[in-house]
């Protein structure tokens, strides 16, 4: 009586939805490392998605200390996958590229470091776009940094616009053609 559970697998803390993608399920989730520090750590998982195993995961340190207390449970934004990678934005600004089938890093990203990146109070919360070889995120960065296209191989910076004069938001950015025109929202 009901759907039938095929497998179960121990996730830790986190609002980010899983992906799902070529028999893999990828799923962020955060470990505190010390009680009550906010220290702790980040990580991407790949299961098979027909019995759950993990395939292979790779982790992060991080530190929750510049969110609010009622955030700091973990990431919020939901790997995105596409033609052989995996993209992922982290709680506190950080952004990854891993192989879809080894794990292997491909680039990486600091935005606080490299984008002068202020962290909302909640953290960072929003998918990364593919729009074909760029992946857009939110970065809040500074000069005109708040959102950035990377090239999807190499991780190398392909523009940036607009002004961070605001905190980014939860959605992840969505192109549309409207008024005979394609544009990033």
């Amino acid at each position: 009586h009901g759907l039938t559970v095929k497998w179960r697998g121990p996730i830790h803390g986190g609002y980010s939805g899983p992906a799902v993608a070529n028999g893999r399920v990828f799923v962020l989730d955060y470990v505190e490392t010390e009680a009550r520090t906010m220290d702790g750590t980040e990580r991407l998982l790949a299961l098979d998605e027909e019995t759950g195993e993990v395939l292979w995961s790779h982790e992060w340190a991080t530190t929750y200390r510049m969110l609010m207390f009622t955030y700091a449970t973990g990431p919020r934004a939901t790997p995105t996958v596409d033609r052989g990678h995996v993209y992922v934005t982290g709680s506190t600004g950080r952004l990854f590229c891993f192989d879809e089938v080894t794990g292997d890093v491909i680039w990486e990203k600091d935005t606080v470091a490299e984008y002068d990146t202020n962290i909302p109070v909640w953290g960072t919360s929003s998918a990364p776009l593919i729009d074909g070889d760029r992946a857009i995120f939110l970065v809040g960065g500074e000069p005109d940094a708040l959102v950035v296209a990377f090239d999807t191989d190499t991780g190398e910076e392909v523009w940036r616009a607009l002004e961070g004069s605001t905190e980014m938001g939860y959605n992840q950015p969505l192109i549309i053609e409207e008024g005979g025109a394609r544009q990033l929202i």
